[in-house]
């Protein structure tokens, strides 16, 4: 081998290990960088949808004070308040029907006294045993109280929402919207594009069951999760309310695909919000 060989040889070599080295650790860099834009994006969808959700509840609200500020109802709940007269209680009957008709949320309203008793509900679908009206009559009387509700037939949720009624710092009554999630679930995919396996969704427990109450892309809703690992994901974010944000990077969702999840706690309904995308996909660009 002539001495020209001799040289180049080595140096060809060391070319060709610095190109392969600076090859790899610019597809390592790529590789790096594309998880981590996807799992940003994936975090700030997710705290979007946060906000989404929390000023439609402060809507909700803010229709319920307005409710409550109609001086005939103030006039006449004050009325009921010394006297339990029947005739006001009609009267106050005639005035639900007449509430947020064009409204298509909110289902029903519900009229209780001081006692946490039912003057008048609109659907006059609501009792006495209702779990949200129970709970109320066990805590604070005078505070707003926001809660989902599971309907003992159904596994979808209803949105309970209450609002004390003040004379003088003395309550009076107490008026409580129900409120499906229909428009609720709409925001949380509006305008959002996260690809062909993404998804958001909020799920919550009904006693020991995770249920995913929002509409899915690969399966109908709502639904019991039976996946443990995806179900115990969103479960501990539920117990370990104080942490708003999770990010799992590993998971299986409902269908047992391997997903990453964004993990977001709503504490005023006590529910998860879940953005997810298949590992495979986020990992595509």
């Amino acid at each position: 081998m002539s001495i020209k060989y001799k040289i180049l040889l080595p140096l060809l070599f060391m070319v060709s290990f610095a190109i392969t080295t600076i090859s790899y650790l610019y597809v390592y860099y790529v590789e790096d960088y594309i998880k981590k834009s996807s799992l940003e994006q994936l975090k700030s969808i997710g705290s979007i949808t946060e906000d989404k959700v929390d000023l439609y509840i402060q809507q909700m609200h803010d229709k319920l004070e307005l409710f409550n500020t109609r001086m005939y109802l103030y006039n006449k709940l004050s009325e009921y308040d010394k006297s339990k007269d029947p005739k006001i209680k009609k009267i106050i009957e005639k005035i639900l029907e007449f509430s947020y008709l064009k409204e298509k949320d909110i289902i029903n309203i519900v009229i209780l006294d001081a006692d946490s008793k039912i003057i008048a509900s609109k659907l006059k679908k609501i009792d006495s045993t209702n779990r949200f009206i129970r709970s109320i009559a066990k805590e604070k009387k005078t505070v707003q109280h926001t809660k989902l509700i599971y309907p003992t037939d159904k596994i979808m949720p209803r949105l309970y929402i209450s609002s004390p009624i003040l004379k003088e710092k003395k309550l009076i009554g107490t008026s409580i919207f129900v409120i499906k999630l229909a428009y609720l679930n709409k925001l949380l995919t509006s305008d959002i594009k996260i690809g062909k396996t993404g998804e958001i969704f909020m799920g919550s427990k009904n006693g020991d069951k995770l249920i995913l109450f929002t509409p899915l892309k690969f399966s109908h809703y709502p639904i019991y999760c039976t996946n443990r690992d995806f179900n115990n994901y969103i479960s501990n974010q539920i117990s370990s309310a104080n942490e708003k944000q999770h990010l799992v990077q590993k998971a299986l969702d409902y269908r047992k695909v391997p997903v990453v999840l964004s993990l977001h706690y709503n504490k005023t309904l006590q529910a998860v919000i879940v953005v997810k995308k298949d590992i495979q996909e986020l990992m595509a660009p």
